[in-house]
């Protein structure tokens, strides 16, 4: 028997906490993305700042594509705040039957490597991407590859 849906808005129960805002889920797009994207604002609790942005891919991705990509606005970084709205994902990846959630970056990006450790994520390696592929405006050759299993 399948489990009730989750919350697609999900929140942190503090105050201090954030919350999922879902913004738009987009489409499959045949030519460009055959999977649906669901997209949200991270937002604080106490007053719905909006703190970032939060994507997850529904779908079997490529290897060097992550289910979970994350954008938190430069004055609300080292707050653990993208560790924080991969937790609040975790659930609905799960839902959707997303395991193991993958979640890629480049070798350079320190925080992001450092979020994937935080919600559980293991190392599996380096993936090769192609060529001219272009990660957070910068072109890269291979990302890190981490693998969370929901429990």
């Amino acid at each position: 028997m399948k489990e009730a849906d989750p919350s697609l808005n999900p929140r942190e129960a503090a105050d201090d906490g954030v919350s999922l805002a879902l913004e738009l889920k987009a489409e499959p797009c045949p030519d460009k993305r055959p999977f649906p994207v669901y997209c949200w604002f991270i937002t604080r609790n106490a007053d719905n700042a909006r703190m970032g942005h939060f994507a997850f891919i529904l779908g079997d991705v490529l290897p060097h594509l992550s289910h979970f990509y994350c954008y938190v606005f430069p004055e609300f970084r080292g707050r653990q705040v993208a560790a924080r709205a991969c937790r609040l994902a975790i659930p609905i990846a799960t839902h959707f039957g997303i395991s193991p959630i993958r979640i890629t970056c480049r070798e350079d990006n320190a925080p992001a490597r450092r979020t994937a450790e935080l919600v559980g994520a293991e190392f599996v390696g380096m993936v090769d991407c192609p060529a001219g592929y272009i990660d957070s405006d910068k072109p890269t050759s291979v990302v890190c590859k981490y693998e969370l299993r929901a429990k």
